[in-house]
């Protein structure tokens, strides 16, 4: 295991300065995992602070940001479209740090609203996506409004779907049917008691670090695996 190196920068995107956040090891490494966050939360989210750490201490470098909605009190229906110009500016800010050696590779995504904005994408040597709650349906006004799911079934890349079984955006029947149609390129971890931002619903039945050290472990599992059939493929 290694110590965790942590960097805090900034950079100006059509306007707004983004804080972007790395989480390193102390000795070189080629894996960078970009992760954004959901709509009612940002970088500081607990679930990727968690995983931020423990990553980075496994040898990945971890790079979060925040999106301008974060700072707004009333954040509306942010642009999705606009979400991937940012995290591809995020991905390319992150490249050229110094320490980041020229033959790097790339694992995208987050949680919620970062699902769909990483699911619509791929970048340069990318080898897999990292999916932390896909929402399926969004309740407003009292109507549940469905949500687009095309650009994930049009995904070429390998996916890690991190689902909670008590997720009102994500019913269980929908999520099986996304996997039979994604198969063989999804992978589905399904948590027991847990909301959709990954949080316990029931602290005395399990509590967020084991909940929190099942989904790095799954990660790392997956990142692992991905490379492994990479390297097998070339």
């Amino acid at each position: 295991m290694y110590r965790c190196i942590r960097e805090d920068k900034y950079f100006t995107w059509r306007g707004h300065e983004i804080p972007v956040r790395i989480d390193r090891p102390d000795r070189e490494s080629d894996v960078l995992v970009i992760l954004g966050h959901g709509l009612n939360t940002d970088m500081n989210d607990t679930v990727l602070e968690y995983l931020s750490r423990s990553l980075s201490r496994e040898g990945l470098i971890i790079a979060r940001f925040n999106y301008p909605f974060a700072e707004r009190k009333w954040k509306g229906i942010p642009s999705v479209k606009s979400g991937v110009l940012l995290m591809k500016a995020v991905i390319d800010f992150v490249r050229k740090q110094a320490y980041i050696p020229d033959k790097n590779i790339i694992f995208t995504g987050g949680k919620s609203f970062s699902t769909l904005v990483s699911a619509r994408f791929t970048v340069e040597k990318e080898y897999g996506k990292i999916f932390l709650g896909v929402p399926f349906q969004i309740k407003k006004f009292g109507l549940t409004i469905p949500v687009d799911l095309k650009p994930v079934l049009n995904q070429p890349l390998p996916m890690m779907f991190i689902q909670g079984s008590e997720d009102d955006t994500a019913p269980k029947q929908k999520i099986e049917m996304l996997m039979g149609k994604l198969n063989p390129r999804g992978y589905l971890l399904m948590i027991p008691e847990v909301n959709h931002g990954l949080v316990p619903v029931n602290i005395d039945k399990r509590s967020s670090e084991a909940i929190n050290r099942e989904i790095a472990d799954i990660i790392l599992w997956f990142v692992s695996e991905t490379l492994r059939q990479k390297i097998k493929e070339e």
